[in-house]
């Protein structure tokens, strides 16, 4: 009886620990496999034809391309079978993968052709488990299954939920911003606790200087973006016409495969014992002065734009390049002399912030026009307008589906970030441009000292001084 027991208890926790599998790397698997055979029938949509005209024993016979391709595919799945016999000497493995081919290809022949683009899924899963060159996939795969089959559950749930409130009619107000904070912080923050659990699972260790506040702060954004996105995928199959179930759950699909990735950045910075706390704390005050700087560049573009062309290249010589004076607490310090490294850094944060101010006053010049509105000349942003509409065109279809403030924030971070962007590669470009005009020693603008020779010279001489204090030299 005790056998029987045991035999069972193993039995079912074979069978957990499968369907675990299947909820946390299916929907991945199917992703990489569908991109596979995509990329196999790509280069046969390039020809003319769509069938293949042959003649066996003097008998006509016309083959669709689809065919051509499942014997490719076929071919490949079968030449695996050699490669996973000298692998492994196990049998369950190879009889198991041969009835897996051997009924994807029934499958194809008599009902479903596309079953090829799952085919592959036997010969990844195959070599994830058995080659030891993807050692270190399968070792990131097994220490993150729980998590993603958990994630891709909630996930699943959430979808299927917010397909049944989007059906509903006449929904309260309060009811209907209730919805809000579940979709933009309740469900990220449910997300984000399964992290949390995660780690303390694994019990990794870490020192009292670091923590994981970045971690968690990465879980809860890309949560947010994998939530708006489902949300997006919903609304869009909810009010099209032409509804297809196969397109809609293969994007889902993709952006869940696409969290692994975020996920792996993740899992190394948890491997790693966490941050510094020092760093972090940088890091979130500089995170907060972007958005305070993105909020007041949305709410006073001119205005806020003309005080910071005046202060801030002031400022950074200031309060950057004159920081070692903070360094000494006492006047019988030494005081640290700012190196070279430190003057590059003063000179590029300069020009950086300057190009960056530059760019913003452009693009308001150039798209800003005064319409009366009642009483009052009220200065407005053409390109920044254009730019709201851009995003809810893409978003839903319809130039309203956005809340204002949302879409307003995202095109000014869509500006500023361009802006930015647009200021360093000027910035790299205008740096070498004048190192070519003025580092020339013949046009007499620099005077090129060897400093470093200089100043072995001068350790030499007061290493050597007691030699020639007897020598009388």
């Amino acid at each position: 009886m005790i056998g029987k027991n045991c035999n069972l208890k193993s039995c079912f926790m074979k069978l957990l620990k499968f369907v675990c599998n299947i909820l946390a790397w299916g929907p991945s698997s199917i992703v990489v496999s569908s991109l596979i055979s995509i990329l196999l029938i790509l280069p046969f949509t390039f020809l003319p034809y769509s069938e293949i005209k042959l003649t066996i024993n003097g008998v006509y016979i016309q083959l669709p391309i689809v065919y051509l391709l499942e014997l490719i595919i076929v071919s490949l799945m079968f030449f695996y079978v050699i490669r996973l016999c000298s692998v492994t000497r196990n049998v369950k493995p190879i009889i198991m993968y041969s009835l897996l081919t051997i009924t994807s290809i029934l499958i194809f022949i008599y009902s479903q052709r596309l079953v090829i683009l799952l085919q592959p899924i036997p010969p990844i899963v195959f070599s994830v488990i058995f080659e030891k060159r993807l050692c270190k996939i399968k070792n990131f795969l097994n220490t993150s299954k729980l998590l993603f089959a958990f994630l891709n559950i909630f996930d699943a749930c959430y979808i299927f939920k917010l397909q049944w409130i989007v059906q509903l009619e006449n929904i309260p107000e309060k009811f209907y911003w209730l919805i809000l904070l579940l979709i933009f912080f309740i469900f990220p923050l449910l997300r984000t606790l399964l992290l949390y659990i995660y780690i303390k699972q694994v019990k990794k260790e870490k020192s009292k200087d670091k923590t994981y506040l970045l971690s968690y702060v990465t879980m809860f954004m890309v949560s947010l973006f994998q939530i708006a996105i489902y949300s997006i995928i919903v609304l869009n199959f909810m009010e099209s016409k032409e509804k297809s179930i196969i397109n809609v759950v293969f994007a889902i699909l993709i952006v869940a495969t696409l969290s692994i990735y975020f996920w792996a950045l993740l899992k190394k910075q948890i491997d790693r014992g966490g941050e510094n706390k020092k760093y972090e704390l940088l890091r979130f005050t500089v995170g907060v002065l972007i958005f305070v700087f993105i909020f007041f560049y949305d709410k006073i573009e001119g205005e806020f734009l003309v005080i910071l062309s005046w202060l801030l290249p002031v400022l950074i010589s200031t309060i950057v390049g004159d920081l070692h004076y903070q360094f000494i607490t006492d006047d019988s310090l030494c005081l640290p002399s700012p190196t070279m490294k430190m003057k590059k850094h003063v000179y590029s944060l300069q020009l950086i912030s300057f190009l960056t101010l530059f760019c913003l006053n452009l693009f308001s010049a150039v798209f800003t026009i005064n319409r009366i509105e009642g009483n009052k000349i009220v200065p407005s942003n053409t390109g920044k307008d254009s730019l709201i509409k851009l995003l809810n065109l893409i978003s839903n279809g319809n130039q309203e589906s956005i809340p204002e403030v949302l879409s307003s924030y995202t095109s000014s971070f869509i500006i500023v970030s361009l802006s930015f962007i647009l200021a360093l590669i000027l910035s790299a470009v205008g740096v070498k441009l004048l190192k070519l005009n003025y580092s020339d020693s013949a046009k007499g603008y620099y005077e090129y000292r060897n400093t470093r020779l200089s100043t072995l010279i001068n350790r030499r001489y007061k290493r050597n001084i007691h030699k020639r204090r007897k020598n009388n030299v």
